[in-house]
Formats: C-alpha cells, sequence, structure tokens
C-alpha cells in the first residue's frame, strides 16, 4: 500500500464494537490523513478485541483484551509478511 507518504505495509485498527464514534472518527482521521479506507481490507483492518470474563493474571479482563488483540494483529501482520504494521 503506497497512498500515503509513509513506509507503512498494513494498518490495523483496534476497536470495540459498541464505540461507533471512535470508528467514525477514526475512518476520517485515516482518510484526512493517510488516504486510507477504513473499509477497504487491502488497507485496513479492523480488530474486535475478545471479551474476557477472567482477567487471567491481568489487573482486569479489559487489558487481557487489549493485549489479545495487539497479538492478534502482530500475527496477522507476521503470518501476512508484512515488514511493519500500524496499530491504531
Amino acid at each position: 500500500m503506497k497512498t500515503h507518504n509513509l513506509a507503512i505495509s498494513h494498518v490495523y485498527v483496534i476497536n470495540l464494537e459498541h464505540r461507533v464514534d471512535r470508528y467514525a472518527e477514526c475512518s476520517v482521521e485515516l482518510k484526512r490523513h493517510l488516504g486510507l479506507d477504513i473499509e477497504d481490507p487491502t488497507q485496513v483492518t479492523v480488530v474486535r478485541p475478545r471479551k474476557f470474563e477472567d482477567a487471567a493474571g491481568f489487573p482486569n479482563a479489559g487489558y487481557r483484551s487489549c493485549l489479545d488483540a495487539h497479538l492478534i494483529c502482530v500475527q496477522d501482520a507476521k503470518a501476512k509478511g508484512y515488514s511493519n504494521a500500524l496499530i491504531l
């Protein structure tokens, strides 16, 4: 992808499903600053964090969900051979 002047292989957006306001704001900002379409999976992958009931050693289940979402992004980027990725 080269619709901007940054050397970013792919963009991942972590967004809670019920936060449609943040999704909309991120969509506008990605388009404005990087020329990316959040709806185009070749440019942006949207990751919806899983909800855990058990904190499993983390301070709370939200921390666990956050780490899990970031790991999903990193594992996907590695599997697809991206040299780098921007995770928002």
